[in-house]
């Protein structure tokens, strides 16, 4: 399979605030310890548009805009898709508890941020990103298909790719049924050819077979498993190993979806 470059990348979860922390963790190099998450703000957003945005929202375009600071790219030249397993569940837990009130109340603004491609809409609005974006759920098996869709368009298209996969805790009444046990956002712009900002190359194919990647640090392992986003982990320890490694990601069938990580230069 062709090989793709990772130019940059962006992350978010509790003890894992950026990459460049989350390079020292996964290098073993400090201790993980999961702090919760402060307060998000998305810069790209004006005042009235950061009053509308939800936590999942909000982490959504925190670990993309990380990303962008860290590209050479053009941001209105990337194609983008986001991933998220289940959607915003708390802005679905609002709109259904409004629903059975008298007169059903539901508010414009939990109306207008209940679709799933709302992130993507807030990162078009706030980076005046005109290409054309795709937003994509697949339960556990989100990142998966984030990933191997961000791919495949790369490879066809030959044109940078930003890649954000999400996932946020939902309200109590939902979570017993669609557990996500902390937030976890990953953020990943990739390009057709390799450029100075470029560290990592990546080729993807599916198998039916291999063992399914995991990460030894058992509390990492945890978030690994408890959020679909999380499934990134042990891409994200691959590459910030800086060798060469095959990374499986398996799906809840039988697929597994293969990574050959290698260096193209250096890890910053």
């Amino acid at each position: 399979m062709k090989s793709v470059y990772v130019e940059a990348i962006g992350v978010c979860a509790p003890g894992l605030p950026d990459w460049g922390t989350c390079l020292r963790v996964l290098r073993g190099q400090v201790e993980y310890l999961p702090i919760d998450i402060s307060e998000l703000v998305p810069l790209s957003l004006g005042p009235n548009e950061r009053r509308r945005t939800t936590p999942q929202i909000k982490l959504a375009l925190h670990v993309a805009e990380q990303a962008v600071a860290h590209s050479m790219s053009n941001i209105e030249g990337l194609v983008a898709t986001f991933a998220s397993s289940e959607g915003d569940l708390q802005v679905v837990d609002k709109v259904c508890a409004a629903l059975i009130q008298p007169g059903r109340p539901v508010s414009p603004m939990q109306f207008h941020n209940i679709v799933h491609n709302a992130p993507a809409g807030y990162w078009s609005i706030g980076h005046h990103a005109s290409n054309c974006s795709t937003s994509i759920a697949a339960s556990n098996d989100t990142f998966l298909a984030g990933l191997l869709y961000a791919y495949s368009t790369l490879i066809a298209e030959e044109v940078p790719v930003l890649l954000v996969c999400s996932d946020h805790p939902g309200p109590n009444v939902l979570n017993k049924y669609r557990p996500v046990s902390a937030a976890f956002g990953v953020a990943m712009i990739m390009m057709p050819e390799r450029s100075p900002q470029c560290h990592t190359n990546l080729s993807l194919e599916l198998a039916r077979e291999g063992a399914e990647s995991r990460m030894q640090n058992a509390l990492l392992e945890r978030l690994r498993v408890g959020n679909p986003a999380g499934r990134a982990l042990t891409l994200l320890k691959a590459i910030a190993s800086g060798q060469s490694e095959r990374v499986v990601v398996k799906s809840l069938g039988e697929m597994r979806l293969i990574i050959d990580v290698c260096p193209a230069t250096y890890v910053h």
